[in-house]
């Protein structure tokens, strides 16, 4: 399986920064563009290629953006212990939380199950169910 399968997209990593979820993906969205053909550049890597990429290119890319492509396991990590996630044969991969302290329940429909992991993420963080702190210290304690 690709990698860019096992990840959030770059869209998502973008939000859940911009939210405040910063800590321990293993891999890395660098973004990167070069002043003489103006064209960006992405790469999927893991964080210690995408640290390298960003030194070696430093001098000569015009920005350099790192945004964390967290895995499904990550997600799964930054999510309250109350999400469960299925997938249903012969459709796309579903995540909805349901748990009684909770009082409701939601689902996404995504390509696949990192995708919807983040978008439930985007969805807690942006509607205050969740906070980054909690999330990111959930991560950072696994």
């Amino acid at each position: 399986m690709k990698i860019e399968n096992q990840v959030c997209s770059l869209d998502q990593a973008k939000k859940l920064k911009e939210l405040g979820v910063s800590n321990g993906s293993a891999f890395v969205w660098f973004n990167f563009k070069f002043p003489v053909d103006k064209k960006d550049t992405l790469m999927l890597v893991s964080l210690v290629e995408g640290v390298n990429s960003a030194m070696a290119h430093a001098n000569t890319a015009v920005f350099v953006h790192l945004f964390p492509a967290f895995t499904a396991a990550e997600l799964g990590e930054l999510l309250p212990s109350e999400v469960t996630t299925e997938r249903e044969p012969g459709i796309e991969m579903h995540v909805w939380v349901c748990a009684d302290s909770m009082n409701y329940e939601v689902a996404f429909p995504a390509n696949t199950e990192a995708q919807a992991k983040a978008d439930l993420l985007i969805w807690l963080l942006e509607k205050g169910h969740e906070t980054p702190e909690d999330a990111n210290a959930r991560l950072a304690n696994a």
